[in-house]
Order: structure tokens, then C-alpha cells, then sequence
């Protein structure tokens, strides 16, 4: 009794990012924290997407863009989602390594606000192609969440096979943010071609709170054994090295 008070008392005066020691549940939620982080990226980035073609279409909508030029019809249609791309690849180039120096929370929060804020100025652009064309490459220059939570990954577990299979995890969210993000322009298609932005601006300031109060850095984690297992080719070479030095 009096190792477990003293315990609670330990607890009670750590910082919260210090408390995994005795709270394995730490780790799981920081895990939640990146996966939602690269879902809700992803929705914000894709979540237009049905509505290129209608966009620079004039008769098609009243919201439709006035005028394209120089570019036709298909030109511009994969033109506005090639913007999203160059900015996006971009990112991906830079957000890993500036992330090695500043740490993966902060280069993740980041992304997150400022595609947030380039999703509302993607909204108020949207009486022009260019103005709209502009922002939507600022709004992917700033969506680099992936390499980052990624390299949180590879941060924070030594397993191959649990790298992998975590790995797996958070490309999984970025591919069913991609459908998710389409689904949402199409069930908002009677409240305009532009209104899903604001859907998608709610879900990133909800991503961004959530990476601020449970995504802790690797470097504060004390990772449960029963998380970050020795793979089965690691023991094996363990054995060969134990029967050379016999």
C-alpha cells in the first residue's frame, strides 16, 4: 500500500507527457492522435475533389468559375487537383527532415493549422480560377502530415514487423480519407460546390486539438515491452551470435 500511494503521488506531480512510464495507454492515444492527424489532412485536401469538373464548367453551376483561360475545359479540370499535388509533393520533400530538427508535434500542428487557414482562403478566392488555383497549391504546400507521422513511427517502435504493420495503419487512413473527403462533396452538392470546405476546416481544428493534448514525442515515451516486441529475425540472430561465442 504505502509503494502504491507513493506511486499515485509520483504520478500526481509529473507532466503529462512524463506519465507514461506508469500509463501504457499513452502511447495507444499519441498513435490515435497520428492517424486522425493523416485522415483529417487527407479530407481537407480531397474533399473538393467531385467538384473540379463542375467548377470550371461556367454554365454548369452559378458558382461554376466565370472563365479558365488560357486553359479548355480538361485542361483545367486536372489542372486545380495537379496545384494540390505539386504543393503537396512539395511538403512531402520537406516536412520529414525539418521535422528531425523541430520535432514531430510541432512540424505536425503546423500542417495542420496552416491547411486549415488555406482552406478558408481557398473559400474566399473562389470567385476566380487563378485565385482559386493559388491557394489550392499554398493550401498542398502546407499538407505534409504523412512523412512526418511516418517518421513518428519509425521513431517510436524498433520492430520491423511492428513498423510495417503500423506503417499499414497509417496509409490506411490517408486512403480512406481520400474516399471519405469525396463522399462529403457529394452528399453537399445541394449546398454549393465550395460549402465542403468549412466541413473541412472543422476537421482539421478538431485534428489539431487532438495532436495538441495526446501526440507525444518519442523522445518522452517509455515504450511497454508488449508494444515494441524484438522481431523473431532479430532473436535468431541473437542465438547464432550467443553459439559463436560458445
Amino acid at each position: 500500500m504505502a509503494f502504491g500511494n507513493y506511486k499515485k503521488l509520483q504520478d500526481a506531480s509529473l507532466h503529462s507527457y512524463q506519465k507514461l512510464v506508469t500509463d501504457e495507454n499513452v502511447l495507444q492515444w499519441s498513435l490515435y492522435a497520428v492517424r486522425f492527424a493523416v485522415f483529417a489532412d487527407c479530407v481537407n485536401g480531397m474533399i473538393l475533389q467531385p467538384n473540379y469538373a463542375i467548377m470550371v464548367d461556367p454554365n454548369a453551376h452559378e458558382e461554376s468559375f466565370p472563365s479558365t483561360n488560357p486553359f479548355d475545359f480538361s485542361s483545367a479540370t486536372y489542372f486545380i487537383p495537379m496545384t494540390s499535388l505539386l504543393g503537396t509533393a512539395i511538403a512531402s520533400s520537406i516536412t520529414g527532415t525539418l521535422s528531425d530538427k523541430l520535432g514531430r508535434k510541432p512540424v505536425i500542428l503546423f500542417c495542420l493549422s496552416g491547411s486549415m487557414v488555406g482552406s478558408t482562403v481557398k473559400y474566399f478566392l473562389r470567385q476566380t480560377f487563378w485565385g482559386f488555383c493559388i491557394a489550392n497549391f499554398f493550401n498542398g504546400l502546407l499538407s505534409g502530415s504523412l512523412p512526418v507521422a511516418l517518421a513518428y513511427i519509425s521513431d517510436v517502435f524498433t520492430s520491423n514487423k511492428i513498423k510495417a504493420s503500423q506503417f499499414s495503419i497509417v496509409v490506411g487512413c490517408w486512403v480512406l480519407g481520400q474516399s471519405i473527403g469525396g463522399i462529403i462533396a457529394i452528399l453537399m452538392s445541394e449546398q454549393g460546390l465550395f460549402a465542403p470546405l468549412w466541413v473541412g476546416v472543422g476537421i482539421m481544428f478538431l485534428a489539431c486539438c487532438v495532436t495538441a493534448k495526446y501526440l507525444v514525442e518519442a523522445s518522452n515515451l517509455k515504450i511497454p515491452k508488449s508494444m515494441n516486441e524484438i522481431d523473431d529475425d532479430d532473436d535468431e540472430f541473437d542465438d547464432d551470435a550467443a553459439a559463436d561465442d560458445d
